[in-house]
């Protein structure tokens, strides 16, 4: 499995919902990552719809639809280098919005 895949899957199992934020260091030392390279990380799977979501208390999986818009809203005056990454966050958003999460990612 990829390191990305890993990452997003690990986030979305045990890391849903701001309540359950991991910082970057905890990431880092289990990923066995820079923090450089987790940032990259992060941004790519952002930047293909994965809801990863952040705030000063970490990184987390978005549980619902407030959460991402938060984040994306967070990101948007930084996003001279990473303006790329918004339409896979907004297209992620409006599927939400539209026909709910995945049925992979969906709390049981």
């Amino acid at each position: 499995m990829a390191i990305n895949e890993a990452l997003a899957e690990y986030l979305a199992l045990y890391h849903k919902g701001e309540a359950n934020a991991v910082t970057s260091r905890e990431l880092e030392c289990s990923f066995q990552m820079r923090g450089s390279e987790l940032r990259r990380e992060i941004n790519a799977l952002r930047g293909d719809g994965i809801p990863i979501c952040s705030f000063e208390g970490g990184y987390y999986y978005a549980a619902t639809a407030e959460e991402l818009e938060r984040t994306i809203r967070q990101h948007q005056p930084d996003l001279s280098g990473q303006h790329r990454h918004l339409p896979g966050r907004t297209n992620r958003c409006q599927r939400i919005r539209s026909h709910g999460w995945p049925r992979a990612y969906r709390q049981t």
